[in-house]
């Protein structure tokens, strides 16, 4: 699940001020912290917020989730969503002869992970 304003109002309310997010990009993800109060700015703007240690990664709000890049990039706080979504999507594709457990190396791998 993508993040969302919600997720981000009660991660601040519960005092944090920054968190990780991790952004897909198909087969491989990347990691990152965002400052939450910064993020938050983004909704309802058409406004974008650049993600430093990230490379060329830009968030933005839609509606009430963000997304990274023009591609529409899913974000997630948790990593384990990150890396399903990769695994998915390896495994989605009609050509892929590879075990569950082998996509979740391969992204793993590609992700800079292992």
């Amino acid at each position: 699940m993508n993040v969302t304003q919600q997720q981000l109002l009660e991660l601040q309310q519960q005092g944090y001020e920054t968190t990780w997010i991790h952004v897909e990009d198909s087969d491989s993800y990347e990691t990152g912290v965002i400052n939450i109060s910064e993020t938050l700015a983004l909704f309802g703007t058409d406004n974008n917020l650049q993600v430093k240690d990230m490379h060329n990664t830009w968030l933005f709000a839609h509606g009430d989730e963000l997304f990274a890049n023009s591609a529409m990039l899913s974000v997630f706080l948790q990593e384990q969503d990150a890396l399903d979504y990769c695994v998915e999507y390896i495994m989605d594709d009609e050509d892929c002869e590879l075990t569950k457990e082998q996509a979740v190396q391969e992204v793993l791998t590609l992700s800079g992970k292992a």
